[in-house]
């Protein structure tokens, strides 16, 4: 778990004032390498009031926006999600530089950063001005099953794309030298199976990670091409997670 997700998890037990009077909780964590004008917003399926409010929000904005219903993954709103309270995270994507010393002021989008604070403060005054409160929903059965913190010993090195696919989970590419370079995967392949695994979701692909050690051998399973009908069967050695 991450630093700040386990500052928030302390929060949560500890908060300044009772949970039972927090509306929702808006999570913005690396919102600094906008591209493409593309803006991805976790947590939509933990309200029935998120998807319309974020689709009147955007006809200002005009973003392209792909979406995670579930309200769990790697930062802090996990932690007010399993309080049963309805989260939104927003995120403009991994990149190769991520927790490296290469991540320097000079790569962030200041202007595109500044853009996504804007979206967010109009969220922010429309979620004020409702009259309702807003209610929370459990995203989907997998979570319970994945909610857990899952420790594995293994590197595989792609870059999620983060977003709900249809197919599967869609990478933006790989990190160098890493094992799914190696092995040939490539950006915009969409991961269907890793090893015996289904893979529908980061959760997923995760899930099967915690099942492998280093030096195991995986079959992975991509779609890749224009029209994403390419089924590619690559072999991946996993290697020791640094």
């Amino acid at each position: 778990m991450p630093k700040s997700a386990v500052c928030s998890a302390f929060y949560t037990k500890n908060p300044v004032a009772p949970l039972e009077n927090v509306a929702c909780m808006i999570n913005m964590d690396m919102i600094g390498r906008l591209k493409d004008n593309k803006l991805n917003i976790q947590g939509i399926g933990t309200s029935t009031k998120w998807k319309p409010l974020i689709d009147e929000v955007n006809k200002e904005f005009s973003y392209v926006i792909s979406t995670t219903e579930s309200g769990l993954g790697p930062s802090d709103h996990s932690s007010f999600y399993a309080k049963q309270k309805p989260v939104l995270f927003f995120f403009t994507g991994l990149h190769s530089d991520y927790h490296r010393p290469s991540d320097t002021p000079d790569k962030i989008n200041y202007a595109g950063e500044a853009g996504v604070l804007r979206f967010v403060e109009a969220t922010m005054r429309r979620i004020g001005d409702m009259i309702e409160p807003v209610d929370f929903v459990k995203t989907t059965a997998a979570d319970a099953q994945q909610s857990g913190s899952t420790r594995f010993r293994v590197t595989f090195g792609v870059i999620p794309d983060y977003g709900d696919h249809p197919k599967g989970l869609r990478i933006t590419g790989t990190r160098e030298g890493t094992p799914a370079e190696k092995g040939g995967l490539k950006a915009d392949d969409i991961i269907t199976k890793f090893g015996a695994t289904v893979v529908k979701n980061i959760h997923d692909l995760t899930y099967a990670l915690g099942q492998y050690k280093p030096g195991d051998l995986v079959k992975v399973t991509v779609l890749r091409g224009a029209r994403e009908d390419k089924e590619m069967t690559l072999d991946v050695t996993l290697e020791e997670k640094k």
